[in-house]
């Protein structure tokens, strides 16, 4: 009988070590998914787990302080009463170096999916870092040091209505340190008292949702087309200054055209003479007047003078030097002497006189112009001066 009850302890102690197994198995996760009370011990007790031991649940706040670092000066505050649907916020301060950066690129970034499943899990969001309600980061100099306090809010929405507490979990805090390195130290978990929204009015009647704000579009191609439109109106306006500006700037004068050759201008004023008939009207001092004033005109254009206002004996002068001697300078001679005779003497010349001396101007021009010139390769001579009558006797 005793051997029978001694054999039944030993294989209910057995079944009992083995049901026990288990649940301590099943027990491990549930303990290390909550958040430690002392979070400067995290490090050393996950360096303490043996490598047999569970891992921490996805989620868990984990620190991280580089060896031989001591852990930063935290201090947080999180509001012990509160609404559910309404910001709770948690207030962390950090004392840091001037080279040290709190929470990189923002909070919510830095909470993983499992993080924010945590959260979710224990029933607080977190609201989207670019809203109203995001979080905020102040940082103010201390001595040779800096303070960082950040305001992180938490929106509590629990599934059950009426008054209830809920835990905010561990929330992990970076810190980017000037080497480079990421120092991350956790929150403590915080309990909250909740009340319904509409807890102090015992005639609660539901309202309406508020009206929906005005959403702002912005309509890019719309945009594109207006700046694009501005940028070539103003590149039209001022390419129209410009080909205004370039319409009335002041031009250079038009070049003069090349005198036309002495002897062609002679004998056209030769047939002009003739045209106005001066010899059938009797007048023959007026012809032979303007026949020489025509040779004395030509002969100075040709060789370099004034012909006009030249007397005749500075006349020969010049042509005495230009021409060779012979018959055609006695000839010019004779012409310009006469000439003086008719202008200064009162000598009234006869209507044959005045018939040879046109064809006597003639030959000259003739006798002298070049053999082989055209009017297309006549050389740039000076214009010559208008005609006027004067030239006086030797």
């Amino acid at each position: 009988m005793k051997s029978s009850m001694s054999a039944l302890l030993i294989v209910f102690a057995w079944g009992t070590r083995a049901f026990a197994a288990p649940l301590a198995t099943e027990a491990a996760p549930s303990a290390s998914s909550m958040p430690a009370t002392a979070p400067s011990t995290a490090t050393s007790a996950a360096a303490s787990i043996p490598p047999s031991a569970p891992v921490p649940p996805a989620g868990a706040c984990i620190e991280h302080v580089p060896e031989g670092k001591g852990r930063p000066v935290f201090s947080e505050q999180f509001p012990a009463k509160g609404r559910s649907g309404f910001v709770a916020w948690l207030k962390v301060s950090v004392e840091h170096g001037k080279g040290e950066q709190i929470l990189p690129g923002g909070f919510q970034p830095q909470l993983s999916s499992d993080g924010i499943k945590a959260l979710e899990q224990a029933q607080f969001i977190f609201p989207d870092r670019h809203s109203p309600t995001g979080p905020r980061i102040v940082t103010k100099a201390k001595g040779d040091a800096l303070v960082t306090t950040a305001a992180l809010p938490f929106v509590p929405l629990p599934k059950k209505p009426g008054r209830q507490s809920l835990e905010l979990p561990s929330v992990p805090i970076a810190i980017a340190r000037a080497s480079g390195e990421i120092v991350t130290v956790c929150t403590e978990p915080h309990t909250i008292l909740l009340e319904d929204p509409v807890a102090n009015d015992p005639h609660a009647k539901p309202k309406r949702n508020p009206a929906g704000e005005r959403q702002v579009e912005e309509w890019t191609l719309l945009k594109n087309l207006t700046y694009g439109g501005l940028v070539a109106l103003a590149a039209a306006a001022v390419g129209f200054a410009l080909a205004r500006w370039w319409m009335k700037r002041e031009r250079p004068p038009a070049p003069a055209a090349p005198p036309r050759p002495p002897w062609e201008v002679a004998l056209e004023a030769f047939t002009k003479i003739s045209d106005q008939g001066w010899i059938e009207q009797k007048s023959y001092a007026v012809h032979y007047d303007k026949v020489s004033d025509v040779v004395r005109n030509y002969l100075g254009a040709l060789y370099g003078f004034d012909g006009l206002e030249s007397t005749t004996r500075e006349a020969l002068t010049q042509l005495k030097h230009k021409l060779p001697p012979g018959e055609l300078f006695e000839s010019i001679r004779t012409y310009l002497n006469s000439a003086d005779l008719v202008k200064f003497a009162r000598v009234t010349p006869t209507e044959a006189e005045c018939h040879r001396v046109l064809e006597q101007g003639r030959k000259f021009v003739q006798d002298t112009m070049p053999s082989a010139q055209t009017p297309d390769a006549a050389p740039n001579l000076p214009a010559p001066p208008a005609a006027s009558s004067s030239g006086g006797p030797e």
